[in-house]
């Protein structure tokens, strides 16, 4: 929460510009407080509180001794909504009570393939990994994953051969193949690292919580002087976030050193 809190505010001046400045007042006040929790404030932001709001439900539900395969199964039913509300959404637009039953559910969760809701299932299926002993041979487990690759590359297309897909965040496949993946590499990694790993988490934490910011703002400066979306202005666009985003990295590792700057260490 830490986190989220000081990106929140680190980067509040380019999500006002970006999301709220265009209708000020006590409705955009109250659609911030609802997508404070249940969807994204700063770019990237939903991922972060999926996890502080996602784990807690996980583990209540541990808690009340409610069975992994219990847990587990309203992952998979969430996941399923998410996946109605994300690329089949215009294909379930076609079953009215279905269609009013996601309206309903998005007045309350905006946007659920980007909240906590999508994450529960991955949760689950996380904590079962790490409570329990799971061997399977590294052979099935690699023709599973080509499997479960192959079936969401031909579930990606079927869809869009279908309609436009606007949210693509949500494919049956990639559940089953994230999960062949993980154990795969799980099973595997036993290796060490003659260097200490720690400086390129916290990078990394630096990087995905801003550089969608760092590209607003510079898309803002590009537009002026670069033809929009030709080739030059996309290599000129992630060469520049790139760029900022390691600057801003080293700049905030460098000056959380100092004493009366050790507050900066919630930027990872």
């Amino acid at each position: 929460m830490k986190l989220y809190l000081f990106w929140f505010v680190f980067l509040l001046p380019v999500t006002v510009h970006k999301k709220w400045c265009v209708n000020p007042g006590f409705d955009t006040l109250v659609d911030v407080v609802r997508k404070f929790f249940f969807d994204s404030t700063f770019s990237g932001s939903w991922f972060l509180m999926a996890l502080v709001l996602g784990l807690p439900v996980v583990w209540f539900l541990n808690e009340k001794k409610i069975h992994d395969f219990w847990i587990l199964a309203l992952g998979i039913m969430l996941y399923l909504l998410c996946c109605m509300t994300s690329v089949y959404r215009p294909l379930v637009a076609n079953v009215p009570w279905l269609a009013q039953l996601l309206d309903s559910c998005e007045t309350v969760i905006v946007c659920p393939h980007n909240s906590f809701v999508v994450g529960i299932l991955f949760l689950a299926m996380g904590k079962m990994l790490a409570q329990r002993s799971f061997y399977v041979p590294n052979a099935i487990l690699i023709v599973m994953t080509v499997v479960s690759l192959v079936l969401l590359y031909g579930e990606y297309f079927f869809i869009k051969s279908m309609y436009k897909v606007t949210n693509d965040d949500c494919f049956l496949m990639l559940s089953p193949l994230s999960v062949c993946l993980f154990m795969l590499v799980g099973q595997n990694a036993r290796f060490r690292l003659n260097f200490d790993t720690k400086p390129l988490r916290a990078y990394s934490t630096i990087i995905y919580c801003s550089h969608i910011s760092v590209a607003y703002c510079l898309y803002q400066v590009l537009i002026n002087f670069v033809k929009y979306k030709s080739a030059i202005y996309y290599l000129s666009l992630f060469s520049a976030t790139l760029l900022l985003v390691l600057l801003l990295s080293y700049v905030l590792l460098r000056l959380e050193k100092r004493d009366s700057l050790h507050w900066l260490k919630y930027s990872h």
